[in-house]
């Protein structure tokens, strides 16, 4: 009883009934009028919106065992680095071996993610290598434990350390 206190609690404090979001059909109604009519604030108690679950995007740095780097953005860091590491797409990460995560910075602001992204690239070598070893400086993979069930399947291990 208690979890579902809680569950019931993270949840919204209201249920919009079905009948709400269902289209509206009367004589002259376009489906623009309908979806406005949906948003009219009278139809939830209080004025009182749905969380939403956060959504984050991230800017990150990869790097391989020569020294190369590659920065890049994303939606779901996890499954990103998933396919850097696994090789999903063929390019640049895929061709020099770029799989070690070595750092990223989260942002709520698309746009201040992809600022900071276009900022990074704008960096010079050394001010890049000198963010990863403020905050990493040990290089190490950053996602090392993230997929532990997967194997690479080169002889060295994606995570070995510099």
């Amino acid at each position: 009883m208690l979890s579902e206190e809680r569950a019931a609690q993270t949840r919204c404090s209201f249920a919009v009934e079905a009948s709400l979001l269902a289209p509206i059909s009367r004589p002259g109604t376009t489906a623009r009028n309908r979806d406005a009519y949906h948003k009219i604030p009278h139809l939830f108690p209080d004025n009182v919106a749905c969380p939403r679950e956060r959504k984050y995007y991230c800017v990150y740095i990869l790097g391989n065992f020569s020294d190369t780097l590659y920065i890049g953005f994303s939606g779901n860091l996890h499954r990103r680095i998933f396919q850097h590491k696994f090789h999903h797409f063929e390019g640049f990460t895929n061709r020099y071996e770029v799989v070690r995560l070595l750092n990223w910075e989260s942002y709520d602001e698309v746009h201040k993610a992809l600022a900071r992204e276009k900022q990074l690239k704008g960096w010079t070598r050394a001010k890049k290598i000198a963010l990863i070893v403020r905050r990493n400086p040990q290089w190490l993979d950053l996602a090392k434990e993230w997929y532990p069930w997967m194997k690479t399947d080169k002889g060295r291990d994606a995570s070995t350390s510099r």
